[in-house]
């Protein structure tokens, strides 16, 4: 499966790894899993990392109804990773969609500044 997470339940921190050719059930399936987890807590800040992304499967209405059923709770601070021009655009449309459901996102291109976004330890 071309997505996997971590909990870092010290630093109340999921971080979910994407790669290769990602679908909506990947995404999906991912999500379940995680949530399945008895660390799991909806309050945890997120980082979800699609630097290693090469193509997504996944349609417009698709990704809307992903961002508005997200399973950390409106509030946390989420980040994404992405390099390429493919990969920074489907963040911001996600990013876009999933703001408009209650969530707050920013797009990084390096996961040491999305680390220091949600530690605190930079605006």
């Amino acid at each position: 499966m071309p997505a996997s997470y971590k909990l870092y339940p010290g630093k109340k921190l999921i971080v979910v790894t994407y790669s290769g050719d990602l679908s909506l059930e990947d995404i999906m399936a991912i999500r379940q899993q995680g949530m399945a987890d008895p660390e799991f807590d909806p309050d945890f800040d997120v980082i979800d990392d699609v630097s290693a992304v090469n193509t997504a499967d996944i349609r417009y209405d698709e990704l809307n109804l992903i961002s508005g059923k997200s399973v950390a709770n409106t509030g946390v601070k989420r980040a994404l990773i992405a390099v390429t021009d493919f990969q920074k655009g489907m963040s911001n449309m996600y990013k876009v969609l999933s703001e408009s459901h209650g969530h707050f996102f920013r797009v990084f291109d390096d996961v040491d500044k999305a680390r220091d976004w949600i530690e605190g330890n930079s605006e």
